[in-house]
Formats: C-alpha cells, sequence, structure tokens
C-alpha cells in the first residue's frame, strides 16, 4: 500500500486484504487492515459487498472498526458501481468536504490494483492516487 503526502511525495504502508464469501455465498467480506512504519494499526475494518439482482446494482459498506462507524460505498445519489472493462469504480463520501473516488484497475484471478482519488470541491477537480493498493492472491 502507498500513500501519497501532501508534497506529492509516497510512503509505503503495509496493508493486508482477506477476502472471502460469506452468508452462504450471497456477501463477499473483506477484512483490512492498514499499519503506519513503526507498525501502528491506523486502519482496521470490513467490507461488505452484496448484488442485488432486482436492480441489476451493488450494495456495499464499510465498517470503520476503530471509530464505529459505517460508510456507505458506491451510492446511487454518487453513481453507483460502474463496471467497464477490466475496471470497477465508485464514490463515496467519507466526510463532507471530502468526496472519494475509489477504482479497481488491473483485474486478473491473481492481482488487482486498487486507487483513491479524492476530491474537496464536489468532484470538479481530483488528487489522484493519493492510496494505491497492489494486491497479490496468496497461495495459503
Amino acid at each position: 500500500m502507498r500513500f501519497k503526502n501532501q508534497n506529492g511525495g509516497e510512503a509505503p504502508l503495509k496493508a493486508t486484504w482477506t477476502g472471502r464469501y460469506i452468508l452462504d455465498g450471497f456477501v463477499i467480506a473483506d477484512e483490512y487492515q492498514m499499519f503506519d512504519a513503526d507498525g501502528k494499526l491506523v486502519m482496521l475494518g470490513m467490507n461488505y459487498r452484496s448484488y442485488d439482482s432486482k436492480t441489476n446494482s451493488w450494495k456495499m459498506k464499510w465498517l470503520d472498526a476503530l471509530n464505529s462507524a459505517w460508510l456507505n460505498l458506491g451510492p446511487e445519489e454518487l453513481g453507483g458501481v460502474e463496471s467497464a472493462g477490466n475496471s470497477i469504480s465508485f464514490k463515496a463520501q467519507y466526510q463532507p468536504n471530502e468526496l472519494h473516488r475509489i477504482r479497481f484497475v488491473n483485474i486478473s484471478e491473481a492481482h488487482f490494483s486498487w486507487r483513491v482519488d479524492i476530491s474537496t470541491d464536489g468532484g470538479k477537480n481530483w488528487n489522484d492516487a493519493v492510496m494505491t493498493i497492489e494486491a497479490t492472491r496468496s497461495t495459503e
């Protein structure tokens, strides 16, 4: 995982992302942990993703375990979830003045790249790739 600081430089951080099917395969649960350079836990949470076949859309939520907070991911009012070719993208409103655009790209059986762009002006301008994850499937 790489985090772009305010000066434009990047800081590598250690993270783990463990995804699995739950609830008889109807839901995908992704557990995510991120640690700073000193090994301190700085992010801990779960994504829950379920496909609604009636509306042909994904319903997703993030549980921020460190702050006991829920967040809607890709809500319809922000454009829902878009899938095009080998990429998936959606938006989330993390704070009143901070919009995140999350993109999964370079998706294959063994790998995907994950990017977060941030806008503080309602999506007119974006600070691209503020956070980047290169995820590789473990053989364990």
